[in-house]
């Protein structure tokens, strides 16, 4: 599961990488900080789910036990509008607002993922 998750984060970040000289400025902490929230949200809530603590899922739209397809799938929208941002505010005379939004949407999604595994691991134990 951890691997799948690596690999899913890896293609997401390749698929929007080109080898140009505006490349370079590019900031890609907010989307490394979105994946790694995302991915232990996602990792911890599969972990709970399956080890015998008695520990459903809290979010009423994917039901007590969802599959870890349905909530990968879910966190790659956030992902993939994070990496748009990031790509977008790269470029040479991208606004300053631009790049304030991709930072934002990625350092707080980072956030939300990184608070709820975390609350994941409060409530379910280790």
């Amino acid at each position: 599961m951890t691997r799948l998750m690596l690999v899913v984060a890896l293609a997401l970040i390749a698929s929007t990488a080109r080898a140009t000289e505006v490349q370079r400025r590019f900031d890609w902490t907010p989307l490394l900080a979105a994946t790694a929230g995302q991915s232990a949200d996602v990792i911890s809530t599969h972990r709970f789910l399956g080890n015998g603590s008695g520990c459903v899922e809290g979010n009423a739209r994917y039901g007590p036990q969802p599959t870890t397809g349905r909530l990968m799938a879910d966190k790659a929208i956030p992902l993939a509008l994070t990496a748009t941002l990031v790509v977008v505010a790269g470029q040479p005379h991208a606004p300053r607002w631009v790049r304030w939004t991709a930072r934002i949407v990625g350092y707080g999604g980072g956030a939300i993922g990184a608070t709820s595994a975390l609350r994941n691991v409060r409530l379910c134990g280790l």
